[in-house]
């Protein structure tokens, strides 16, 4: 086997290697926080995946931000076109 091959396997994390390193990890909780876009749907799947494998609860955050009140800007529309 060539040089860079073995290297290349040498920096490879094998699958007891990467057991161990989860078991120090204990991640417990995960925050997913989302716009509900195409991307997002996407990041929720390896964040419901990673969730799954280390035996984590996941949470997910959806955030909706209303600027400064203005006279001419009336939030009770803003919150009934939400609904």
């Amino acid at each position: 086997m060539s040089e860079a091959g073995k290297q290349g396997r040498a920096s490879q994390t094998s699958w007891r290697q990467r057991s161990k390193w989860e078991e120090r990890m204990q991640i417990k909780r995960i925050l997913f926080p989302t716009d509900f876009s195409e991307n997002a749907e996407y990041a929720f799947q390896y964040a419901l995946t990673f969730a799954r494998e280390f035996g984590a609860k996941l949470y997910v955050l959806h955030v909706i931000y209303f600027p400064p009140q203005m006279p001419e800007y009336d939030i009770g529309q803003v919150i009934d076109g939400l609904v």
